[in-house]
């Protein structure tokens, strides 16, 4: 991992975590999507979902994800001070 790194100009993975905290409001919105996606193939809206087995065949797992995502985002935005 330490090469990986060192190969590509960081020294740890706290100079890389700006930009995978920048990464999270997008995928929580692709998991939002995802969800309604899914939703929307339940009750006959929409075609076939992507992935029909499994823990991530359910619309409620994406929106959970979703709303994780993006509370996380927003506590990295504004981290408390202690």
């Amino acid at each position: 991992m330490k090469r990986i790194l060192a190969s590509t100009g960081l020294s740890t993975l706290h100079d890389a975590a700006p930009a995978l905290f920048a990464l999270l409001k997008p995928v929580a919105v692709i998991a939002l999507v995802l969800g309604i996606w899914r939703f929307g193939t339940d009750i006959g809206w929409t075609e076939d979902f992507v992935i029909s087995n499994g823990l991530f065949s359910h619309w409620q797992i994406w929106i959970a994800l979703a709303i994780a995502l993006q509370a996380l985002a927003r506590r990295s935005e504004n981290p408390r001070t202690e």
